[in-house]
């Protein structure tokens, strides 16, 4: 959201340390398996960040708007990622967003194709 958190200050922030282990990735790397295993996972980081820079609850919520299968934060911030069902909402995506906030850096992107015998 055009905006920088300090790793340190997110850490500082952070309520709890002893979080369980996130469920681990799905045998199958399609966009739904994907999605449906980010949705059982989480940042821990996420709140403390937000709570130093609430810009980065805006970046969520934007991309939650221009119809993000899926949102969140990167690492510990403040960087912003969200799935998309196809290339061309990914990229009207892009283009409301960078309307909106012309002076964040948005783009759109692709992931990288997983074929059956490396997942």
């Amino acid at each position: 959201p055009g905006v920088a958190v300090s790793t340190p200050d997110v850490f500082k922030a952070l309520s709890r340390r002893d979080n369980d282990a996130l469920p681990p990735l799905p045998r199958r790397l399609d966009f739904h398996a994907i999605r449906n295993w980010l949705e059982t996972t989480r940042n821990d980081l996420e709140g403390a960040a937000q709570a130093i820079q609430p810009a980065i609850g805006e970046a969520l919520k934007a991309l939650k708007r221009a119809d993000a299968a899926f949102a969140r934060m990167s690492g510990s911030g403040a960087t912003c990622f969200g799935l998309f069902e196809t290339g061309n909402v990914a990229k009207r995506a892009a283009i409301e967003i960078r309307a909106r906030h012309p002076d964040w850096f948005v783009a759109a992107t692709r992931s990288m194709e997983v074929s059956d015998g490396e997942a």
